[in-house]
């Protein structure tokens, strides 16, 4: 789900960088935490006149940037105003607290004080006039500290480590001044559940208002019921279905979450001497200024209705501070489905300290990089490995954890997908978090129609597919289930995957054929046959394209805008033909039917064969100009029309030199093509075409092919191209793009240059931002750049001439080069038999190769490889060095 109706935009003035502000642009600078993490001071005043605004669509605060928090079950956005928003997707992706200032809700996240009846808020946006503030957006957390009236308050705020639904805060107040002081804390969190029911038409300011208005008609369905746990400590807020609403089974898909989960406000450390629950009381006239209660009455019993989400949590303590006296609170915010979820979360108050363990908890699952002269790639490896890995939500419907792609479309939209970048995101999962790809993988099986075998284009709710209206027939996503498995058997050698169940949706229904039953191998011969049959082949011989491929609006697209030359919508989606579903196809389906090894004969032959008829095809695909062409649609006549002849696309020219499979005066003259016309012109790297944009799930299958090609400095190159880093000093004021970003942005010399895109549909510039495209696909790229190249039998390590010292580690993987050896180690399946393949440098004949301690000489082949078979262990990695 990327690029729909990309053929309207809405035009913006483009920022020129006018000064160097480092890494960091306008908006602050980036430092290394006291916990070695790279960290963003954000020193910005948005609010000031002159600070920039970024362009929406939907009528929102274009001054509103935000930092993504998460575990492995739930997300949360921290803003620079001050408050902080939790997510979940559990049931469907639904809003616990999102902000809406004209019902007074206004999130929550901080604090305010009251001392000899004065009153003052933590929060940047409502902060006392005068007060001195630091706002840091740290690798898994976020942290202000305010000082005012002889008081600091530093809040920290993260998503503990582990699986459960809730935010922590840890409160620390300092008496700076010189006597003793009462101070009384209210810790506020609002209460405002926003159900995410998908809306596919949210641009403009009219779409957007009347979409929130019908998302918050959904709490009439509901009575709401709060109450005060004393004993535990806990504010409690319950939603209850109106008595004789009928509603489905918890099991079945449903469109919006009729069993709402339980959300609360804990104390997990230090006092509770009040609650209150009354929104309008607390904010009569706004935000600026608040009425704290001064009496705790217990809330009345019954329930009232949810609409208008009436209520908030505000949790009084009263502190006692002597001169330089500390005090430190905690708190938990979140939601509970299920029995003995809240009390894991009040165990957090009991055990170690949660913010220790979730660093080293971080700390495990990072990706590293170092080289020399290299700092913002090594910020970046970190940096993006964090954002990846904080992107994970969990789905109950599908039992699995899911990364999703998010931006626009999930948190806009309230649907997510397609699922091709699962597919992608698992390639760099691999090597950083197998269980992790492998829910991946699970996710797409389970998505698959029982039907026909078909995986849908998104998922939405509690197990709903959703199709876009122009989505029903995507081409593509058989062939990236492909793609993401052969990656995930290949290093893994987890083959005994092949035999787990996993079932068809709905849940319930029967395989596509009466053979086949639930086990991985069955799916993938279902999705095989979908591919050929459903999906099947044109004129030319290639891959259909049916309403899209990786680009999924190409059919509608070219059928708006190219009018002129006669393409027809109807019949281009049923005769079509796709040039990279083509190229990808003779890419995977050879790798996947070796990565099958012996087990699976006969699908491996099947897939083979598939491969070896679109080869003439896709060799019929090259144009003389140097590259080649994008597609054949149709026109009113059902004629063949060629795409893509004028110029060269991107998209069909990646995965040709990803296979290797090119003549050597091909491969010279498409690289030729790609750095005269689409690499050479742009800072940002490569676009799909000149003066387009640059979509990361495209550019770094381009870093990938370069190494592939031997251009390795090209490699290299290119991912510095497209760092946060590099987009900070060429767009300093376009906050979208410098510690997070959204799936496309702009190239030069397009006058949007750095910006990303809005359509009538997909508003992708109110939500520029927390797409995991960038950071999975970057981090593919690091990989491959280093030299980890998939094999269908294991790992093939073949590291850069430059840098001529660097180490790569991964929990999965490490590799250190220096100059006359390499080392490392890897990890994968217990018991698995892998291939290992070392590159030795082109003029080495002979080298010293130490295996799990055992060292012999050792030569290398006709490919300049050294090849050995080695066993997983359970428990030890195998570690490896050669030396020459």
């Amino acid at each position: 789900m990327h690029r729909a109706m990309l053929s309207v935009f809405l035009l913006f003035g483009m920022s020129v960088a006018v000064a160097d502000y480092g890494d960091g642009g306008v908006f602050g600078t980036w430092t290394t935490d006291p916990y070695g993490f790279p960290a963003f001071d954000y020193t910005l005043d948005q609010l000031a006149p002159t600070s920039p605004e970024y362009p929406t669509v939907c009528g929102g605060n274009g001054k509103l940037h935000w930092h993504q928090l998460g575990n492995d079950r739930i997300n949360a956005l921290a803003t620079n105003d001050g408050h902080i928003v939790l997510f979940g997707q559990d049931r469907g992706p639904f809003l616990a607290n999102r902000f809406d200032e004209q019902g007074r809700n206004f999130s929550g996240g901080y604090s305010f004080l009251r001392e000899n009846g004065k009153t003052w808020s933590t929060a940047y946006r409502s902060r006392p006039k005068g007060a001195t503030t630091t706002r840091i957006f740290g690798l898994g957390y976020v942290r202000s500290v305010i000082e005012h009236a002889d008081l600091r308050v530093s809040r920290t705020t993260y998503a503990p480590a582990g699986d459960l639904p809730a935010l922590l805060s840890e409160v620390v107040l300092e008496n700076l001044g010189p006597g003793e002081r009462s101070i009384e804390h209210f810790e506020y969190w609002d209460i405002n559940a926003h159900q995410l029911r998908t809306q596919w038409l949210r641009s403009g300011d009219l779409a957007a208002w009347r979409g929130d208005l019908k998302r918050d008609e959904l709490n009439r369905l509901f009575l709401e019921r709060v109450s005060v746990d004393t004993a535990k400590r806990v504010l409690l807020a319950e939603k209850l279905v109106r008595p004789g609403l009928r509603i489905p089974p918890r099991d079945e898909p449903a469109s919006i979450d009729y069993y709402p989960p339980t959300q609360f406000l804990a104390v997990l450390e230090g006092p509770l001497d009040g609650a209150s629950f009354q929104q309008r009381e607390v904010f009569p006239q706004g935000l600026e200024e608040p009425r704290l209660p001064v009496t705790f009455p217990l809330p009345a019993p019954q329930a009232v209705s949810a609409y208008g989400q009436p209520h908030l949590f505000l949790a009084r303590s009263v502190l006692s501070l002597p001169p330089g006296g500390r005090v430190r609170l905690r708190f938990a915010y979140g939601y509970a489905y299920r029995a003995g979820e809240l009390d894991r979360v009040l165990a957090l108050g009991r055990g170690a300290e949660p913010f220790t363990a979730t660093l080293a908890w971080w700390r495990r699952s990072l990706t590293t990089f170092s080289a020399e002269g290299e700092e913002s790639l090594s910020r970046e490896a970190m940096w993006r490995s964090y954002l990846l890995r904080s992107a994970v939500g969990y789905r109950d419907y599908w039992g699995v954890r899911v990364v999703p792609q998010g931006s626009a479309y999930l948190y806009l939209h309230g649907a997510d997908g397609a699922p091709r970048d699962q597919a992608l995101f698992t390639l760099p999962l691999v090597y950083a978090d197998p269980e992790l790809a492998r829910d991946q993988l699970r996710l797409l099986l389970r998505l698959t129609r029982g039907s026909d075998g078909a995986i849908p284009y998104s998922f939405a709710g509690h197990g709903m597919h959703e199709h876009a209206t122009i989505h029903r027939y995507p081409s593509d996503l058989d062939l990236y289930l492909f793609l993401a498995m052969g990656e995930y058997l290949g290093l893994t050698g987890d083959l005994a995957f092949l035999d787990e169940a996993n079932a068809y949706h709905p849940r319930g229904a029967p395989p596509p054929s009466p053979e086949l039953d639930y086990s991985v191998r069955s799916h993938l011969v279902a999705a095989l046959r979908h591919l050929r049959s459903a999906v099947g082949f044109g004129e030319h011989g290639l891959v259909k394209i049916g309403d899209g491929d990786w680009s999924d609006a190409v059919v509608f697209e070219s059928a708006v805008t190219k009018a002129n030359v006669g393409i027809e919508y109807g019949h281009s989606v049923q005769h079509g033909e796709s040039v990279p579903n083509s190229q990808l196809a003779l890419y995977v389906l050879p790798f996947l039917a070796e990565a099958l090894g012996d087990r699976e004969p006969a699908l491996a032959e099947e897939l083979r064969e598939t491969a070896r008829r679109l080869e003439q095809p896709v060799a019929d695909q090259w144009l003389e100009t140097g590259y080649f062409r994008r597609a054949w649609l149709r026109d009113a006549l059902n004629h063949p029309v060629a795409l893509g002849e004028g110029e060269p696309q991107l998209e069909a020219q990646v995965w040709p030199l990803i296979a290797g499979n090119l003549p050597d005066a091909r491969r010279e003259a498409l690289l030729a093509t790609i750095a005269q016309r689409l690499d050479g012109p742009s800072p940002i790297g490569a676009p799909l075409w000149h003066g387009n944009m640059v979509w990361p799930a495209v550019a770094h299958l381009l870093t990938w092919g370069y190494k592939v090609a031997g251009l390795e400095d090209a490699a290299f190159t290119h991912l510095r191209e497209t760092t946060y880093a590099t987009h900070a000093r060429l767009f300093p004021r376009q906050w979208a793009g410098i510690w997070s970003g959204p799936d496309g942005v702009y190239a030069p010399p397009h006058p949007q240059a750095g910006l990303t895109w809005t359509s009538p549909v997909t508003p992708m510039t109110d939500f520029p931002v927390m797409n995991a495209n960038g950071d999975a696909m970057w981090l593919l790229g690091l990989y491959r750049a280093c030299g980890i190249l998939p094999g269908p039998r294991g790992l093939t390590v073949a590291p850069p001439e430059r840098p001529e010292r660097f180490e790569l580690t991964t929990p999965v993987l490490g590799l250190r080069k220096e100059p006359r050896a390499y080392a490392g180690f890897l990890r994968g399946s217990p018991g698995a038999r892998r291939q290992l393949r070392l590159r030795l440098p082109q003029d080495i004949q002979s080298a010293t190769l130490d295996l799990d301690g055992l060292s012999s000489t050792v030569t290398p082949d006709e490919q300049g490889y050294v090849v050995r078979d080695v066993v997983f262990e359970p428990v030890t990695p195998l570690h490896f060095r050669l030396s020459w």
